[in-house]
């Protein structure tokens, strides 16, 4: 597959139906569309009675590799997947300390067979080391998705976006205003718009 995307592909993906990789890599200072799109992808992969059994996330800072293997070879119930979000994934992939080498290697070596039941997502706010085995996998076997912060045009029609989907209208005026007053940050903006 070998694959690095934006935010706007990766939704084009999921609208098109066309989003089969078995391992994600979600990066970058833009949770707010990390999270959006996370919510899109298990739309996508589990229907809404599946998600108790199906949907688990997990703390990278509070996990083991050993762990995190039990957990990706686990089969689906009563579903075709399984998604499993690794929040705080930096130990995999940016740390260089020998207890995350270790950890980084074990998922490597999983990544050369993986159980394609599960749908992997690994969740960052930092950028990767691009030099890390890890990060080369996923880039192999999956797709690595950066959510950079919108600015200018870009969140000028992120924002118009929002609003035509509340079947409201903006005048430019009042968008520059609210961009102005709130920044960029996403959250905040979406809050306004309520």
């Amino acid at each position: 597959m070998s694959s690095s995307i934006d935010y706007h592909s990766l939704i084009k993906n999921i609208e098109n139906g066309t989003l089969n990789a078995p391992v994600y890599l979600f990066y970058g200072p833009e949770q707010f569309l990390a999270k959006e799109a996370l919510r899109m992808m298990t739309d996508h992969y589990l229907s809404p009675e599946a998600r108790d059994m199906n949907f688990m996330k997990l703390d990278a800072r509070e996990l083991e590799a050993q762990d995190l293997l039990q957990e990706l070879n686990t089969l689906p119930f009563f579903s075709e997947y399984r998604v499993l979000v690794v929040e705080h994934a930096e130990k995999y992939f940016a740390a260089t300390k020998k207890r995350s080498q270790e950890e980084e290697e074990i998922l490597a070596d999983y990544m050369e067979n993986i159980n394609e039941a599960c749908c992997l997502i690994f969740s960052m706010e930092v950028k990767p080391d691009s030099r890390k085995k890890i990060f080369k996998k996923i880039k192999e076997k999956g797709l690595a998705v950066e959510f950079e912060a919108l600015k200018g045009a870009q969140l000028s029609s992120w924002l118009r976006g929002r609003v035509e989907r509340m079947d409201r209208r903006i005048k430019n005026d009042a968008l520059n205003y609210l961009i102005a007053c709130a920044g960029n940050d996403l959250a905040v903006l979406e809050h306004e718009l309520q």
